[in-house]
Formats: C-alpha cells, sequence, structure tokens
C-alpha cells in the first residue's frame, strides 16, 4: 500500500490536487507552474543550466523584490552553473505582491549576501524634494532620497493629510481638485489620480452599494442572464467592445447549453454563421434589450417582453425576492469603464506609474492591523506588507500629494510620521 506523504495540511484539498493534475496531464500550465517545471528541469538536468548560462552570460532582473522562492531558486541554479554576471534591482519597500507568491525577503537577503558588490540608490527621478522629504519617513532608507528631476525638484507643494467623510466623498474630491488648479495641474487622468486600498473607497465615490453575496439575484436555472445583463450595461456605459463581446459569449452559451465560451467556440461559431451575420445578430440583439439604468427586475421584466415582441426565443429568470432592490449599477458598476477626469484605482493598480497629483485615500486600517497601531508601533516597513502598500501609493506623484484618513486620530499618527512639525498645519 502506497503511503500518503502528503501534508496534513493539503489532505482536505486532495479534489484539487486531483484537478490540477488532470490539467497538466492535459498539458495546461499557468505561469507559476511553468516556474516550477524550469526549476525541477534546471536542479535535474545541470547542463541545460550551464548552456543557458553560456548562451545568455548576463542576467538583469527588476522589480527583484518581486521575485517568488522558486524564481529565485532558478537565479541560484544559474549562478551555481556559471552565470557570473548577475544584476537584481528593487526596492524591498515597495513589494506588494505577497499574495501572489513574491517573497521580499528573498532579495534583501542577497542585498545582504552580496553587500560588498551592492549599490543604494537614493536619487528620485519622479517626485518633488517635498515629496521625497515626506516618504522616506516611511521608507527603509537611513538617509533622504535626493530628487534630481530639475523640472519638479524644487516645486514647493508640500504633502498633505486631511481627514474625509465616506458618506461625503464629492467634498473630497473637490478639496483635492482645488489644490490641483493652484499648482496648475491639468485634471486629466494621465495627470491625476485617486488611489485606495478598500473597493468600499471606490463604491463611495462612484455611489455603488454593496451587496451581500447572499442577496444576488441569478438563478441557477438561468446561468446567462448575468452575461446577457452585464454585456448590455457595459455597451450602454461606452465600452462597446467588451459589451458586445460578452452578449455574443453569452448567446453562444445558450445556444450550445454550456456554462463556458471560449475564444475556438466563438470562431467556430462565426465560420459557421458567417463574421457579418454573427456581428448583425449581435447589433440586433442588443438593440432589442433594454437600457441598464434601472434595477435589475426591472429590466429582466421589460426585456422579456421585448424579446417575446420580436419573437426571440429567449426568457431570462432572476430571483424573485431579490431583483427589484438591486439596480444595475450597484451590481456592475465596478466593471464599467471610468469616464472621470482623474485615473481611479488601486494602489496596486498603479504601481510603477507616475502621476502629476495623487490623493490617496485610506480607511482606518489595511487587511490586517490598524495603521496608527503600525505607526504608533514603529513596524518597519520591511515587515509589514500593509505599510508599503502605503508607501507605493504616496510616492506616486511628481509634485502634488495628499493623503486623505477617516478621523483625527489617524490624521495625528500619519502627520507625525510622514510630515515634520514646520509642515504640518
Amino acid at each position: 500500500m502506497k503511503k500518503n506523504i502528503m501534508p496534513a495540511k493539503w489532505q482536505s484539498n486532495q479534489h484539487i490536487l486531483d484537478a490540477k493534475n488532470r490539467l497538466i496531464e492535459a498539458g495546461y500550465a499557468n505561469q507559476a507552474d511553468a516556474n516550477y517545471f524550469a526549476m525541477q528541469i534546471l536542479e535535474k538536468y545541470p547542463q541545460v543550466s550551464r548552456a543557458l548560462a553560456i548562451r545568455f552570460p548576463m542576467l538583469i532582473v527588476d522589480e527583484a523584490q518581486d521575485t517568488s522562492e522558486i524564481q529565485m531558486r532558478i537565479i541560484d541554479q544559474l549562478i551555481a552553473d556559471g552565470l557570473n554576471e548577475v544584476m537584481l534591482v528593487g526596492d524591498p519597500d515597495q513589494a506588494i505582491f505577497e499574495w501572489n507568491n513574491a517573497i521580499p525577503h528573498l532579495f534583501i537577503k542577497k542585498i545582504e549576501q552580496w553587500s560588498d558588490n551592492s549599490i543604494i540608490l537614493n536619487e528620485n527621478r519622479r517626485s518633488s524634494q517635498n515629496i521625497c522629504n515626506c516618504t522616506c519617513r516611511l521608507s527603509s532608507l537611513d538617509e533622504t532620497s535626493i530628487a534630481i528631476d530639475d523640472d519638479v525638484r524644487d516645486c514647493d507643494c508640500t504633502p498633505v493629510v486631511t481627514i474625509y467623510d465616506q458618506a461625503n466623498m464629492p467634498k473630497l474630491i473637490e478639496d483635492f481638485k482645488s489644490h490641483c488648479v493652484k499648482y496648475n495641474i491639468e485634471m486629466v487622468p494621465d495627470n491625476v489620480a485617486i488611489i485606495y486600498r478598500s473597493v468600499s473607497i471606490f463604491d463611495a465615490i462612484t455611489g455603488i452599494k454593496a451587496i451581500a453575496a447572499d442577496e444576488y439575484p441569478w438563478h441557477d436555472d438561468d446561468p446567462f442572464c448575468k452575461d446577457f445583463v452585464k454585456g448590455k450595461y457595459l455597451f450602454d456605459n461606452g465600452d462597446f467592445k467588451h459589451g458586445l463581446h460578452l452578449v455574443l459569449k453569452a448567446f453562444i452559451k445558450r445556444t450550445n447549453n454550456s456554462q463556458y465560451c471560449s475564444a475556438e467556440d466563438v470562431e467556430n461559431f462565426v465560420q459557421i454563421h458567417g463574421f457579418i451575420e454573427v456581428r448583425k445578430y449581435a447589433f440586433q440583439l442588443m438593440s432589442i434589450l433594454p437600457k441598464t439604468d434601472c434595477s435589475i427586475g426591472v429590466w429582466v421584466e421589460t426585456a422579456n417582453e421585448a424579446l417575446r415582441r420580436e419573437h426571440v426565443g429567449i426568457e431570462f429568470k432572476i430571483k424573485a425576492s431579490h431583483g427589484h432592490g438591486h439596480h444595475l449599477h450597484d451590481l456592475f458598476g465596478r466593471d464599467k469603464k471610468q469616464t472621470t477626469k482623474y485615473r481611479l484605482g488601486t494602489i496596486h493598480s498603479v504601481k510603477g506609474e507616475t502621476f502629476e497629483a495623487v490623493l490617496v485615500i485610506l480607511r482606518a486600517k489595511g487587511l490586517g492591523p490598524y495603521y496608527k497601531t503600525l505607526l504608533k508601533q514603529n513596524v518597519s516597513i520591511r515587515d509589514n506588507e500593509e505599510l508599503r502598500i502605503v508607501y507605493v501609493g504616496i510616492t506616486r506623484p511628481r509634485k502634488l500629494l495628499m493623503l486623505a484618513v477617516p478621523d483625527q486620530e489617524n490624521k495625528s499618527v500619519w502627520e507625525n510620521k510622514l510630515i515634520s512639525d514646520t509642515w504640518a498645519t
């Protein structure tokens, strides 16, 4: 009898492991799988590793703080088999992808191991000196970064910590816009960003009312309704390509009585019926479906009436108890294209990007401890991903940085941490 050597914590997930093995055996793999297989090949067949070291004698890894354990083992294996020129470039303070298997301490360990051949880069090519003076107080650097961009280095705009009322987000945004006007920053998405840590902030800004999972209106007997109405909603809100494509895929799934529609399924459907006819029918169907500026219940009733009138053999069904209470904006507002004069997104979504002005909005706490607790206890940024996420946010702007927090206590601790006494107001 074969002994079960699977870790105890995995044994309850045997069905997931079995499914994964079936996918691999069928030839399907994601990027993490590819990394793992590459590591196995290089460790089992060092001649392959040596050949790569000869063929590619120099390796440069950017954003090295986001490497996983497997990726670092690949680098170590290449070095062991003759790779001599290796450069790792990264910032441990900006390691915010631990949820995606990144382990920043692997990079930090390399800095310590290669200390004699490591360089600390303390020149900032993005932000003004005022912003550098602020952000360095959260960073792990022993000294302030030196702003070297002549266009913004001496900008006299000082960072601001302010309080917001989540029930009155327009006031915060108008205040931020006023600061942009003061410093002649044009209000366009390429220049200005409003970024946040929690989706509840997005909901408050856009007016979306959060819906609990057990209140969703989708009926088990109609698995295609959601795709139809979502596609129509996106189309009505200017995302014509994705909206039309989603409705077409929903129609194909319904026609094939399938829960999934692949790119191949779409291609086969087009080959059978002809590209022009398929596009024509998709647009006709979109024109029959009603506008999505209403509740899901009203939309389904109106859609079914229109489909019957046009003799289209489709009828939608939702849970009667939930339909009329949920506006389609609340169901799909997070998926539509934003038409604001500023970039609106999570801190993760703007990593690596640069803006003239940035408003960072925080709740009282991140996904873990309260920020005020972390700051009062002087927790190192290297030991806490929540602080690193904030650091990524506040290092995006060139000229104007505004940090918004929910109450006076949070304002005080953030000002004490980031802003010198001569700046605080």
